[in-house]
């Protein structure tokens, strides 16, 4: 049947020399696969520009449930970025956001709370023009509380050390992971409770704290989101960690 829709390009995999697949996030459908023929022809109806990691598209395809990849009929871009294709490090965001959902939102069905968390995210981040420095984490932090993951919020004196196994704070470490730092616990359970709301102060990361929180965060997700691994983007935002700083 012909169905339309919207996307966000999440990966693209070579099939051929002028033929790809592409993997996109709908609202409706989850992720869906197609395959784009003839992407390099100079008659194209779809452009390499049209799929470009975290492009937002409008769609009309020819979707059969029981299959997994699917054909587009008509594609066009819904928003048109300014900032993300030019900057390495919002770029390398971008590439940490997409393997996130392609990793957690395996399941076939609608998407419409996650795909539109993402959406905005990826609109805001291509606006903003003040330090990016907290970004990915927010982005993360935020998606675990779209997954129905959120953790419970009940840092005290008592209960100070973050459990990953529990998801929670607790008065003791977890062998299995967790914080102990009063300054890592105040920034993750600042970055859980501002994830949905993120303003510039928010959004601010001390640098010494990032890579324990990036880890705090991948911990938590592979404990806790079935069939997750560690993206292998996160070695990116390393690379690019003086650029994230700005």
């Amino acid at each position: 049947m012909l169905v339309s829709t919207q996307g966000i390009v999440l990966r693209t995999l070579k099939y051929t020399d002028n033929s790809l697949i592409a993997d996109i996030l709908t609202p409706d459908y989850g992720i869906l696969g197609f395959i784009i023929n003839g992407i390099h022809s100079a008659k194209a109806a779809v452009k390499p520009a049209h799929l470009q990691m975290g492009s937002l598209l409008d769609i009309i395809a020819y979707f059969k449930p029981e299959r997994e990849i699917h054909r587009l009929k008509e594609i066009r871009l819904n928003h048109l970025y300014l900032t993300l294709d030019q900057q390495p490090a919002k770029s390398a965001i971008v590439l940490f956001a997409c393997e996130v959902l392609q990793l957690c939102t395996r399941d076939a069905g609608p998407q419409e709370a996650i795909y539109k968390y993402a959406r905005d995210f990826l609109i805001s981040l291509d606006a903003y023009f003040g330090s990016i420095g907290g970004h990915a984490l927010m982005f993360q932090a935020g998606l675990a509380s779209h997954l129905g993951l959120v953790p419970e919020l009940n840092r005290s004196p008592d209960e100070p050390y973050f459990s990953i196994p529990a998801g929670r704070f607790t008065a003791h470490k977890n062998e299995l992971g967790g914080t102990g730092q009063n300054e890592i616990s105040e920034e993750l359970l600042r970055l859980f409770r501002s994830a949905d709301n993120p303003s510039e102060n928010s959004t601010q990361v001390d640098a010494g704290h990032k890579a324990q929180l990036f880890k705090i965060l991948n911990d938590y997700f592979l404990h806790h989101v079935p069939g997750y691994r560690t993206p292998k983007s996160l070695g990116v935002l390393a690379d690019l960690s003086e650029g994230l700083r700005r």
